[in-house]
């Protein structure tokens, strides 16, 4: 990787490859924190934009924004803190930190009505800092505006009381990159040891060993550290500290290693006294930046090719920190470079490459690509590497929907017609907390019933361009028919959608009965009627989710269209069943506010409740609701009871927001909440999880339960796959996919 503190500029073209691999690591998921300190303005007045500065300690801040009692406050913007609300005793604090020796540069200065806020970006925890002493981007800029905004907004409101508590302000007094004497702390300072007995360390990310050696990688607050120990002589070397960036050799670097070609695993160099040991480690949390990708005919590859002659994946084109390579995937016709054919070789500028009748001129930071149907384009390595990274990120709030929606209804449905006290005799004085104490497997109700049918409706219609209204009828008499009742499908010579086979879905689990009643009465029909009644009922709310992530979104073509469509599926989806506006409003609400999470604004810049006051602004409960959430002095039974039972539509919602408003950085946490009390907890819980799984994805809802206790899980994953790939037009052609032509073109 190329040093861009040195006045030798690289190459234009590796370059661009590097920032984007950069970007793709700092922007996405970024979000403002807040630190509070009395600063004098001598001080203040020192932090000017576009400086780096460092913090020796541990950087404490809060994710909760509210009026502020001092004269100045950081505002830091970070996709990498580290979450430790879960870890407070009742403090309620919003409690994320950066590790030690983090490095931030200041974006820039205001003073408001007498408060100064202090902006600052947090950047990579390794060397790519560095980067930023030379390099400008223009997203930094957006992103100050939008905080600057924030900190405008919120500065003179009521301060948040547990942040105004003396515990909290003495935690934050300490100015950030500072020594006493207000003297900036030096950049590249480093601890004399690394190895401090003290120091968290946490689960390990990597092991490699053979007969004779043990290599470790383990992550810690010093960031990822290497330790290796010879086995016949019982001889243990110190940590070391992974500095600088090397290629990817794994074994231990001696004559003969093959490369790994495809890795996806970003690297450092270790020096051990004179002898280098090169290795691959992990660097990134989750959405990990991926340095590959692929070109053939497939609709997985992130280049198209079409040729009589192009396998569907034909060729990987591979970043190491320094090049470009190509590899052949056991084409069916080789890659040729340069007239020769190769079956890995690193790329230079000006190659030319021919991947069966295909041919791709390389230009460092570009490629012309001409197909075999003649068709000439051109694309950017780097910025594939980037959308890649973002399509994963999106990707994995679909599963995270889908699946928190089903953890929550399944930790929620044991306990549905159970009054607080039963809960809390039964399961202990916090209820029930895991999904093995809701059962072996934990089921799942008719809320995720249908909505994994509303899901179906919505990829089949897509998929054989036919009318969604149609579909979705056809998919809820097919969900009344795994409930025992076929009344509307016995005539029908139809064959039955995929999901109807799977056989942990013919179950009757406290289905409601206003719906039952109402898709009985389609019994015979093709088309739907509304429904007769004046019912509220969550049963429209508690399947909604699905038609926030079904509309995409492009900021070149939008004209609000996009939101305006979800609205309109999830009123007409609501007035199947429900018959009073209340139940059709809180349906389109939470599917509104699903796709500005997913879609409008994935790179959650905001706290989850300012997400909620643009989408609802007119509503009255739903501001309660995110009010009682902020309100720390007001315990999750009180709020909750303020709020409703759950029963009715908006109060579901209500409930469910403030859940996931109160602890929007844990999932588990808000799950517990917005299942134990004595509503309808399972519809409760499903809608809470939903909301939160799209706001963190699939890993948060990963690590808080244990998905191996969940019933139809890998169905859930599957279906949440196909409907981002429905979204994302990535839909195989007929005859091109036989699974998905089982599963979605049946007529």
């Amino acid at each position: 990787m190329f040093d861009f503190t040195k006045a030798e500029d690289p190459p234009k073209e590796q370059k661009n490859s590097f920032i984007s691999l950069l970007m793709g690591s700092m922007y996405p998921g970024i979000t403002l924190f807040a630190r509070d300190v009395n600063l004098p303005p001598e001080l203040a007045e020192k932090y000017k934009a576009g400086m780096i500065i460092r913090e020796k300690g541990f950087t404490d801040t809060t994710i909760r924004f509210g009026g502020m009692v001092t004269s100045c406050r950081y505002v830091i913007l970070s996709n990498h803190m580290k979450n430790l609300a879960m870890l407070e005793n009742g403090t309620n604090w919003g409690l994320h930190v950066a590790n030690k020796d983090a490095h931030f540069k200041v974006l820039g200065q205001v003073t408001y009505k007498g408060k100064t806020g202090i902006f600052l970006l947090h950047l990579p925890d390794d060397e790519t800092w560095k980067a930023y002493q030379t390099m400008e981007f223009s997203l930094d800029k957006e992103l100050y505006e939008k905080a600057v905004s924030r900190f405008q907004a919120k500065a003179l409101d009521a301060p948040i009381p547990e942040l105004a508590a003396r515990e909290w302000l003495d935690r934050c007094q300490f100015p950030v990159g500072m020594n006493d004497g207000g003297q900036f702390w030096p950049l590249e300072e480093l601890p004399e040891q690394w190895q401090d007995p003290a120091m968290p360390i946490y689960p390990p990310v990597f092991v490699k060993g053979d007969n004779k050696k043990v290599q470790y990688f383990q992550n810690s607050v010093y960031g990822t550290l290497y330790k290796r120990v010879w086995k016949e002589s019982g001889y243990e070397r110190q940590w070391y500290r992974l500095d600088s960036a090397a290629r990817v050799w794994l074994e231990d670097g001696s004559a003969g290693t093959e490369y790994e070609w495809g890795s996806l695993l970003y690297v450092r160099e270790v020096f051990v006294a004179s002898d280098p040991y090169e290795i691959g480690i992990k660097l990134w949390d989750g959405g990990m930046i991926h340095t590959e990708f692929y070109a053939g005919r497939g609709a997985d590859c992130q280049i198209r090719l079409k040729g009589s002659r192009v396998s569907r994946r034909h060729a990987c084109f591979y970043y190491d920190g320094i090049h470009w390579l190509i590899r052949d995937v056991k084409s069916t016709n080789g890659v040729e470079l340069n007239g020769k054919k190769v079956r890995g070789k690193v790329l230079e500028k000006g190659d030319q490459l021919r991947l069966g009748d295909a041919q791709i001129l390389f230009q460092g930071s570009f490629l012309q690509v001409t197909d075999g149907a003649g068709k000439r384009t051109f694309c950017f390595p780097g910025e594939i590497l980037l959308r890649g990274a973002m399509e994963r990120q999106r990707k994995s709030r679909y599963r995270g929907c889908l699946l928190g929606g089903a953890v929550g209804d399944a930790l929620g449905y044991p306990v549905e017609f159970m009054k607080e006290d039963g809960i809390f005799r039964k399961y202990g004085e916090k209820g029930i907390q895991t999904l093995s104490q809701a059962g072996n497997p934990a089921v799942i109700s008719d809320d995720t019933q249908m909505t994994l049918f509303a899901v179906n409706a919505l990829i089949r219609s897509a998929s054989i361009h036919c009318n969604w209204k149609e579909n979705l009828l056809r998919a809820y008499q097919e969900w009344l028919g795994t409930q025992g009742d076929e009344c509307c499908i016995r005539d029908d010579p139809r064959p039955r959608m995929w999901l109807y086979e799977v056989e942990g879905l013919h179950a009757r689990r406290a289905p409601g009965n206003t719906c039952l009643a109402s898709i009985r009465r389609t019994a015979g029909r093709r088309k739907a009627i509304l429904a007769d009644n004046n019912s509220k009922g969550c049963g429209t709310v508690m399947r909604a989710a699905p038609y926030g992530l079904s509309v995409g979104y492009d900021p070149e073509l939008s004209g609000g269209e996009e939101a305006d469509a979800v609205i309109k599926m999830a009123h007409v989806d609501a007035d199947f069943t429900h018959g009073h506006p209340a139940a059709r409003e809180a349906s389109a609400s939470l599917a509104a506010l699903i796709w500005e999470i997913v879609q409008y604004s994935p790179q959650r810049c905001d706290p989850l409740e300012e997400v909620v006051y643009h989408c609802f602004s007119s509503s009255g409960l739903l501001k309660k609701a995110v009010g009682l959430a902020l309100d720390g002095s007001v315990p999750d039974l009180e709020g909750i009871h303020q709020l409703g039972e759950g029963w009715v539509a908006d109060e579901a919602l209500a409930i469910a927001v403030f859940c996931a408003v109160r602890y929007q950085n844990d999932f588990a946490a808000a799950i517990r909440a917005a299942v134990n009390h004595k509503g309808d907890s399972d519809s409760t819980g499903a809608i809470c999880g939903n909301i939160l799984g799209a706001w963190l994805g699939e890993e948060a809802v990963k690590q808080a339960f244990d998905l191996n206790c969940l019933e139809l899980a890998d169905v859930i994953r599957t279906i949440a796959d196909d409907l981002y790939q429905s979204t994302e037009g990535l839909i195989p052609e007929l005859g091109k996919d036989r699974e998905w032509d089982r599963k979605y073109r049946r007529e």
